[in-house]
């Protein structure tokens, strides 16, 4: 699935659990809004450089939240680009989708 011309760096692991509450938990949301809690970017747990034809374009990140879920976020290095995705599969895909690289 991923292009030969798109390749990534070396991951850098940081373990960091962003907190955030469960996207389903309401009374947790509502507690979460009347305490101020920050907005996003959240803290990476890991991230790698992305290249494309051997220069970095941007970084891809996984965010692991305290309560389990997780995602993953690409941003390009000009911060044009973001998006994220609930898989790695997909992450991959939206990068070769948006690089036109998709056969």
């Amino acid at each position: 699935m991923t292009n030969p011309r798109l390749t990534f760096g070396e991951m850098t692991v940081f373990g960091e659990l962003a907190r955030g509450v469960h996207p389903a938990d309401e009374t947790g949301l509502a507690m979460a809004l009347a305490l101020g809690q920050p907005d996003p970017p959240h803290p990476p747990c890991a991230t790698v450089p992305v290249l494309l034809d051997g220069h970095e374009i941007g970084r891809a990140e996984r965010i692991d939240f305290v309560w389990g879920g997780g995602f993953y976020q690409f941003s390009s290095l000009s911060g044009n680009t973001k998006f994220s995705c609930s898989t790695r599969e997909e992450l991959l895909q939206g990068l070769e989708d948006r690089l036109q690289l998709s056969s």
